[in-house]
């Protein structure tokens, strides 16, 4: 997905979104979401990450590179399906 390649960048995320991804950005502790199509929603939260020092800021992006790594690259998802099919096998010996 496209917030997932953003985790990745490992910069502060400003996101119009709503749904599972807002849950995956505020538990990603990666940046500040607003309401999809609310421009005055927007600027509001443009501003709020304008103001965050800088090393907030850095915090947010590595945050994120760090839920990417840890919870979404390719490397976790395969060694996920590694394991479940692993269990399948000794599961049915």
């Amino acid at each position: 997905s496209k917030l997932a390649a953003y985790l990745m960048v490992g910069k502060p995320i400003l996101a119009g979104v709503s749904g599972e991804g807002r849950m995956l950005l505020q538990e990603a502790e990666a940046g500040i979401s607003f309401k999809p199509g609310d421009a005055k929603d927007l600027a509001g939260n443009a501003t709020a990450l304008q103001r965050k020092t800088l090393e907030e800021r850095c915090k947010l992006g590595e945050n994120g590179q760090r839920y990417y790594t840890n919870t979404l690259s390719f490397e976790r998802g395969v060694s996920s399906f590694i394991k479940v099919f692993e269990n399948i096998v000794r599961n049915n010996r």
